[in-house]
């Protein structure tokens, strides 16, 4: 137990570490959890297959993200410098955009023309994050595209400007400060297109207390606030020119009530 007094007696490192333990204690695991992460960790492909589609069955996207897939990649990723760990992130990651990929093979026509980037900057190399983002986006029926790890702020800034996306997305696995986060979503804020909107989220962000962002970026800390938030702007693109009152006091016309039935 930290008290709240103590607090500033710890190094921030130490501090860090303690909070996240705290975090991993305080998460909710759904029960294939365990199965899941002791068939990764011997790396048996059908089990992880078998564990990962059945879930899916049953669990909404925001629920399998948050509170499966998350849970496994703190309990299985947690050292990414030993070789055997790293053939077990690229077996478990396969597997799941298999599984992922086939849940989207057949989208549903989009509701609103929301196109949707997702990606990771450098030196971010995991992409688990914005892989399930990228499914979360399709799952509300957004245009997306995921892009995928190690990009620079030029390149995703080229790649909006050409194509002027709705939302840019941003995962983040590995722990960054408030003030490289800051510094690049402000970057970014200054060459996307001015309707852009930029999200970030991710584990790496987890540790952060309130940081100094673009008007026009968001900070979720759940797959569920980022389906949430992306249900926010078909709302607001599904108001009629001129009305406001819709956007104001949340959905109220039929055109929009399909996205909040979504089970996210």
């Amino acid at each position: 137990m930290i008290r709240i007094g103590d607090a500033v007696t710890y190094p921030t490192h130490q501090l860090a570490k303690l909070l996240a333990s705290k975090r991993r204690a305080d998460m909710r695991q759904l029960p294939e959890v365990a199965p899941l992460c002791e068939a990764a960790r011997s790396l048996n492909y059908s089990a992880i297959a078998g564990l990962v589609a059945d879930s899916l069955k049953r669990r909404s996207p925001a629920e399998f993200s948050d509170h499966v897939v998350r849970p496994c990649v703190i309990e299985l990723f947690s050292n990414t410098c030993s070789m055997e760990i790293r053939v077990r992130e690229r077996l478990f990651m396969a597997v799941l955009q298999q599984e992922l990929s086939s849940r989207i093979a057949q989208p549903k026509p989009p509701m609103v023309e929301l196109r949707v980037f997702v990606a990771t900057l450098a030196p971010e190399r995991h992409s688990i994050g914005a892989l399930l983002a990228h499914f979360i986006s399709c799952a509300c029926g957004a245009n997306s595209l995921g892009l995928g790890v190690e990009l620079s702020i030029e390149d995703i800034a080229q790649l909006s400007q050409r194509s002027r996306p709705r939302v840019l997305a941003l995962s983040f696995a590995s722990e960054i400060s408030s003030h490289q986060l800051s510094a690049a979503t402000h970057a970014l804020a200054k060459q996307l297109p001015s309707a852009t909107r930029i999200v970030v989220g991710g584990r790496g962000l987890s540790h952060l207390g309130p940081v100094s962002l673009p008007p026009q970026c968001a900070r979720v800390d759940s797959f569920a606030a980022y389906a949430d938030h992306l249900l926010q702007l078909f709302e607001a693109q599904t108001c009629e020119p001129g009305r406001t009152d819709q956007c104001d006091r949340g959905i109220q016309s039929e055109d929009v009530a399909p996205a909040r039935r979504l089970q996210l």
